[in-house]
């Protein structure tokens, strides 16, 4: 997707700590800016579910790091300190094993149905050797 001059905007920010943070922000010019703390929270739609595209060392407390919002689709790419960075990881890995334990236990439960249609079908003599 290629973004107009218009769609896009650049500038330099200092943070509370006086970490200078470059952002390029895209869709939604208008947007209130998010607290370096609250990366996960999408500045555009308040969305939980900001999650980062892009990452990559900048010195030894900074990384440049591009962020995504899947429900407005807003992107930014930003300089952030690594104590930020670090609360962030901590939500994302929450994330992360709150998903995974979901799927174990969608897992089961598609599992037990599967076994209970398979006991009625055993059951009923719908399953015959040629079936296998």
């Amino acid at each position: 997707m290629e973004f107009q001059s218009s769609d896009r905007e650049e500038r330099g920010l200092r943070n509370g700590a006086g970490a200078h943070q470059m952002r390029t922000r895209r869709h939604g010019a208008g947007a209130k800016q998010a607290p370096p703390e609250d990366l996960h929270i999408c500045p555009s739609c308040d969305s939980r579910l900001v999650y980062p595209l892009d990452w990559s060392p900048v010195d030894m407390c900074h990384w440049r790091v591009e962020l995504r919002c899947p429900e407005c689709e807003w992107t930014e790419a930003g300089l952030y300190e690594q104590a930020a960075l670090d609360r962030f990881d901590h939500i994302l890995d929450s994330g992360t094993d709150s998903l995974v334990e979901d799927l174990r236990l969608l897992q089961r439960s598609n599992m037990e149905h599967e076994l209970a249609r398979f006991n009625m079908a055993l059951g009923q003599d719908l399953i015959l050797p040629e079936d296998f």
